[in-house]
């Protein structure tokens, strides 16, 4: 069944993602393979964003571990600092996500078609409107004593597109325990 799945996503990279079920489409038939072979220890983080563009919410392990990395900055994102840690800059930015789909389609000799393949900021912007409102939850149960309660996203586009970019904010607000919240920011674009 994995080549057949494998060609499945080569059709889809072919054809371009340029709407958020082609992501979703994408993120499922990858999910599907990792779990055929058994490769979920090494692409924790994928699944973990695959995971999180299927349901609702998530506070499983994987979650419990990225919402550490906000628990532990807490202070920070609450005063607004902007010089957070590599690992949450990650985040913010889906540079893991983009990095291991990437890894995903190079080991299983998936090409990416040029017109897709400067893309990853459309992509990016697809799998955020996805993930919108679909919290990170803080799993009391897992992660005890933990200052925050959970991690939302919300996306921006700017109404106007400039210079053939439509420019997008990609906004993680982070609700503590007591109510407040805090929050970073992304902008980015892509060609229009």
């Amino acid at each position: 069944m994995i080549p057949s799945i494998c060609t499945k996503v080569q059709n889809l990279l072919n054809d371009g993602i340029t709407k958020e079920c082609h992501v979703v489409y994408l993120l499922t038939c990858i999910r599907k393979i990792l779990e055929q072979e058994d490769q979920n220890s090494d692409f924790e983080l994928l699944k973990f964003y695959s995971d999180w563009a299927l349901h609702s919410k998530l506070q499983g392990h994987t979650a419990q571990n990225v919402l550490s990395y906000f628990n532990k900055e807490h202070s920070l994102l609450v005063n607004g600092d902007e010089n957070l840690p590599t690992e949450i800059q990650n985040i913010s930015k889906f540079n893991n996500l983009i990095e291991d789909v990437k890894k995903f389609l190079e080991i299983h000799s998936i090409s990416v078609p040029e017109h897709t393949s400067s893309n990853s900021s459309k992509f990016i912007s697809l799998y955020a409107s996805i993930i919108e409102d679909c919290p990170l939850i803080i799993n009391p149960h897992i992660s005890k004593g933990a200052q925050i309660t959970k991690v939302t996203v919300k996306v921006e586009f700017a109404e106007h597109v400039q210079h053939n970019q439509q420019y997008y904010k990609v906004r993680w607000i982070i609700t503590d325990t007591v109510g407040n919240d805090g929050e970073l920011f992304v902008i980015n674009s892509f060609d229009v």
